[in-house]
Protein backbone atom coordinates (compact mmCIF):
# COMPACT_ATOMS: atom_id res chain seq x y z
CA UNK A 1 0.00 0.00 0.00
CA UNK A 2 1.50 3.57 -0.78
CA UNK A 3 1.87 6.10 1.62
CA UNK A 4 -0.28 8.41 -0.48
CA UNK A 5 -3.34 5.87 -0.17
CA UNK A 6 -2.63 4.93 3.43
CA UNK A 7 -2.64 9.01 4.19
CA UNK A 8 -6.12 9.23 2.35
CA UNK A 9 -7.70 6.04 4.40
CA UNK A 10 -6.82 7.85 7.57
CA UNK A 11 -7.99 10.93 6.05
CA UNK A 12 -11.41 9.45 5.30
CA UNK A 13 -11.50 7.32 8.95
CA UNK A 14 -10.89 10.37 10.94
CA UNK A 15 -13.28 11.97 8.57
CA UNK A 16 -15.95 9.80 9.75
CA UNK A 17 -14.87 9.17 13.04
CA UNK A 18 -15.27 12.98 13.71
CA UNK A 19 -18.48 13.49 11.94
CA UNK A 20 -19.75 10.45 14.40
CA UNK A 21 -18.52 12.70 17.03
CA UNK A 22 -20.08 15.61 16.65
CA UNK A 23 -23.55 13.69 15.66
CA UNK A 24 -23.28 11.74 18.90
CA UNK A 25 -22.79 15.19 20.90
CA UNK A 26 -25.78 16.75 18.79
CA UNK A 27 -28.03 13.73 20.00
CA UNK A 28 -27.02 14.24 23.59
CA UNK A 29 -25.14 11.17 23.99
CA UNK A 30 -22.02 12.71 24.30
CA UNK A 31 -20.63 15.67 26.00
CA UNK A 32 -19.07 18.56 24.98
CA UNK A 33 -16.02 17.35 26.61
CA UNK A 34 -16.50 14.23 25.59
CA UNK A 35 -16.30 15.15 21.92
CA UNK A 36 -12.74 17.36 23.41
CA UNK A 37 -11.92 14.00 24.73
CA UNK A 38 -13.09 11.70 21.81
CA UNK A 39 -10.88 13.48 19.43
CA UNK A 40 -7.61 13.32 21.03
CA UNK A 41 -7.79 9.56 22.08
CA UNK A 42 -8.02 9.05 17.81
CA UNK A 43 -4.98 11.37 16.83
CA UNK A 44 -3.08 14.51 17.80
CA UNK A 45 -2.60 17.78 16.43
CA UNK A 46 0.90 16.91 14.99
CA UNK A 47 -0.79 14.22 12.64
CA UNK A 48 -3.61 16.49 11.73
CA UNK A 49 -0.87 19.22 10.56
CA UNK A 50 1.07 16.13 9.05
CA UNK A 51 -1.75 14.65 6.96
CA UNK A 52 -2.49 18.54 5.56
CA UNK A 53 -6.01 18.01 5.15
CA UNK A 54 -7.99 21.25 5.94
CA UNK A 55 -11.03 20.50 6.75
CA UNK A 56 -9.75 17.80 9.62
CA UNK A 57 -7.29 20.68 10.84
CA UNK A 58 -10.68 22.89 11.15
CA UNK A 59 -12.64 19.95 12.61
CA UNK A 60 -10.17 18.94 14.79
CA UNK A 61 -9.88 22.54 16.26
CA UNK A 62 -13.76 22.43 16.58
CA UNK A 63 -14.34 19.66 18.67
CA UNK A 64 -11.90 20.65 21.25
CA UNK A 65 -12.98 24.14 21.74
CA UNK A 66 -16.64 23.57 21.50
CA UNK A 67 -16.84 22.90 25.42
CA UNK A 68 -15.81 26.00 26.34
CA UNK A 69 -19.06 27.62 24.85
CA UNK A 70 -20.72 30.31 25.29
CA UNK A 71 -16.89 31.85 24.58
CA UNK A 72 -17.21 34.13 21.48
CA UNK A 73 -14.35 31.97 19.80
CA UNK A 74 -15.94 28.86 20.43
CA UNK A 75 -17.41 27.38 17.40
CA UNK A 76 -21.36 27.51 17.71
CA UNK A 77 -23.50 24.09 17.34
CA UNK A 78 -24.67 25.75 13.85
CA UNK A 79 -21.04 25.29 12.56
CA UNK A 80 -20.59 22.37 14.28
CA UNK A 81 -23.32 21.21 12.45
CA UNK A 82 -22.20 22.42 9.25
CA UNK A 83 -18.37 20.82 10.04
CA UNK A 84 -20.36 17.30 10.95
CA UNK A 85 -22.01 17.71 6.89
CA UNK A 86 -18.57 18.52 5.70
CA UNK A 87 -17.08 15.28 6.93
CA UNK A 88 -19.76 13.19 5.33
CA UNK A 89 -19.16 14.88 1.83
CA UNK A 90 -22.94 16.19 2.70
CA UNK A 91 -21.71 20.07 1.88
CA UNK A 92 -19.04 21.83 0.39
CA UNK A 93 -16.40 23.12 2.88
CA UNK A 94 -15.53 26.40 3.00
CA UNK A 95 -13.13 28.65 5.52
CA UNK A 96 -15.12 31.08 4.83
CA UNK A 97 -18.27 29.78 6.50
CA UNK A 98 -16.81 28.61 9.74
CA UNK A 99 -16.96 32.09 11.48
CA UNK A 100 -14.87 30.51 14.61
CA UNK A 101 -11.51 30.50 12.41
CA UNK A 102 -11.51 34.38 12.21
CA UNK A 103 -12.02 34.07 15.66
CA UNK A 104 -8.98 32.09 16.87
CA UNK A 105 -6.59 33.40 14.09
CA UNK A 106 -6.82 30.72 11.66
Amino acid sequence: MTTDRMREERITWLRVEFAEAIEHCERGDMTRRDLHTHSTQHTTQEEIDALGDELLRYAFWAMQHYLHQPACWAPTAEEMAYLKRCLRDEDLFDTDQVEFSVRHGS
